[in-house]
């Protein structure tokens, strides 16, 4: 069983709990590596939708025209 605390979602903001066959600090280790190896999954594709190729791609692809006042035309 896990439990999340605080505001944040990582392996260092999570209390872990078992009756599993393995024992709990290798069962923790493991959920852990999980954990970490999801938020680097999100990074990367947070970093890939905000590089400016991306941007600029799905600018062009909607059709998307801007002033300098913001407003779009």
């Amino acid at each position: 069983m896990t439990k999340q605390k605080g505001h944040y979602y990582h392996e260092n903001c999570t209390e872990f709990s078992c009756d599993e066959l393995r024992s709990d600090d290798e069962f923790i280790e493991l959920a852990k590596d999980c954990m970490r190896w999801c938020y680097r999954q999100l990074e990367k594709a947070y970093e890939w939708q905000n590089a400016d190729e991306q941007v600029d791609e799905s600018i062009v692809a909607n059709e998307y025209e801007f002033l300098k006042s913001g407003v779009k035309a």
